[in-house]
């Protein structure tokens, strides 16, 4: 519980205005899958991340499988893009854009 409590104030504090939307969900025994949408701003640093403050929005889809037992989430497990993610905040180049030369200033998102 202190883990996830720790997790979240990270998060909520690299994203403060996070929002994240189901849609869709399904049941089976006693497993629960959530297709969800998010959204934020990273306007705070994410250390276990390794992220500085970008300014730059995100949206990200995953997928989140919950095992219950006794009436209670027992674990979790989370599925998502983080390549799209580090692309959206500038830390990685787009898809198809030239390398970068070692040494060189980091490129601008959306530069080529």
């Amino acid at each position: 519980k202190k883990a996830i409590e720790a997790g979240l104030k990270e998060l909520f504090g690299a994203f403060s205005d996070i929002r994240g939307a189901s849609t869709a969900l399904w049941g089976a025994g006693a497993y629960v899958v959530n297709v969800a949408g998010w959204t934020g701003t990273n306007d705070g640093d994410m250390k276990s991340a390794h992220l500085k403050k970008t300014g730059k929005p995100i949206r990200l889809h995953a997928i989140e499988v919950y095992q219950f037992a006794g009436g209670k989430v027992s674990k979790m497990w989370m599925f998502s893009n983080g390549l799209a993610m580090a692309t959206q905040l500038g830390l990685v180049p787009p898809q198809g854009a030239a390398p970068q030369k070692p040494g060189a200033e980091p490129r601008k998102p959306g530069a080529r």
